[in-house]
């Protein structure tokens, strides 16, 4: 993933982008691409192994916010998620709050 970027619209407007300040969280990854290249913009990207058969890569913000759109930036071909499940933390338990499948590079 070279980019995961966080909005307060639906629309993805670059004036509703969430400030990318929290702690960030991900599966095992390569030494060469920590999972923060992903949050920050053109440098690098998050290089992700699988932990228990799956990758992930989040955000815990130090607040509550709103996420209505999330803007994700892979480049290659054979090096890509083809399905993504975004989740919330909701009262201490993880919730599946949308799903996207057959993603073409």
């Amino acid at each position: 993933v070279n980019e995961l970027k966080f909005y307060s619209d639906a629309s993805c407007s670059s004036d509703s982008k969430v400030s990318p300040n929290g702690e960030v969280f991900s599966s095992a990854y390569h030494q060469c691409c920590p999972p923060e290249n992903a949050f920050n913009s053109g440098n690098g990207h998050w290089g992700g192994r699988r932990s228990g058969g799956f990758f992930w890569l989040g955000m815990k913000f130090d607040e509550v916010i709103t996420v209505k759109c999330i803007e994700i930036l892979q480049k290659g071909t054979s090096h890509y998620g083809t399905e993504w499940t975004v989740e919330a933390q909701i009262d201490g338990d993880w919730a599946m709050v949308a799903e996207k499948k057959n993603i073409l590079p």
